[in-house]
C-alpha cells in the first residue's frame, strides 16, 4: 500500500510539469515596451511602443503603436497559430519596411512569427520569437532577420492589462 501511495505522488510529479508544458501560452493583453531591458542591436528600435494582443481559436490579432524619430507607427498583424501565411494588405507599413505576409508557429512555449518584409527594394524575412515568463508579466520578442540563428534584437514588453477572456 506504501509502495502505490508514493508511486501515485511521484506520477503526480511527473505527470503535472508535463501538462503544464503542453498548454500554450496567453499572450492576451496589453503590452508597454520596456526600453531599459530591451536590446536592439545595431537596429534603430522605438522610442515607445505598446501593442495590444487578442488571442483565440487559434488566431493572433496584435495591434502596434510605436513611435520613433519623427515618426509614428500604427499597423495590426492578424494571424493563425497554425503555420498558414496570411497576405496583408499592401500598405502595411513599419516605418519604411512594408509587411507583405505574415505567420505563426507554436515552437513548444513559444511562438515563432515570420514576416516576409520588403525594404528599399530587397526581400527580407523576420523572425519575432515571442516567449511569456512564468509569472505571465513580462512578453519577450526576439528578433532574427534573414533565418539567422543570432538574434539581432529583443523586446521586452511589461503587461500593462491582462486581456479579457
Amino acid at each position: 500500500m506504501y509502495r502505490k501511495i508514493l508511486f501515485a505522488i511521484a506520477l503526480m510529479f511527473i505527470v503535472a510539469p508535463t501538462v503544464r508544458a503542453q498548454e500554450r501560452p496567453d499572450f492576451s493583453g496589453i503590452w508597454k515596451l520596456n526600453l531599459a531591458k530591451s536590446d536592439y542591436g545595431d537596429l534603430q528600435g522605438p522610442e515607445s511602443r505598446t501593442d495590444i494582443i487578442e488571442q483565440h481559436d487559434g488566431r493572433i490579432s496584435e495591434s502596434v503603436t510605436a513611435e520613433g524619430r519623427h515618426r509614428k507607427q500604427q499597423y495590426t498583424l492578424s494571424l493563425a497559430t497554425d503555420g498558414s501565411e496570411t497576405a496583408l494588405p499592401p500598405d502595411t507599413r513599419t516605418g519604411v519596411v512594408t509587411i507583405l505576409t505574415v505567420s505563426a508557429r507554436w515552437r513548444e512555449n513559444a511562438l515563432a512569427v515570420t514576416q516576409h518584409l520588403k525594404f528599399q527594394g530587397a526581400a527580407l524575412i523576420a523572425i519575432y520569437t515571442y516567449l511569456l515568463s512564468d509569472d505571465d508579466n513580462t512578453l519577450t520578442m526576439r528578433l532574427s532577420l534573414n533565418g539567422g540563428s543570432r538574434t539581432d534584437a529583443t523586446f521586452v514588453f511589461d503587461r500593462v492589462l491582462n486581456g479579457a477572456h
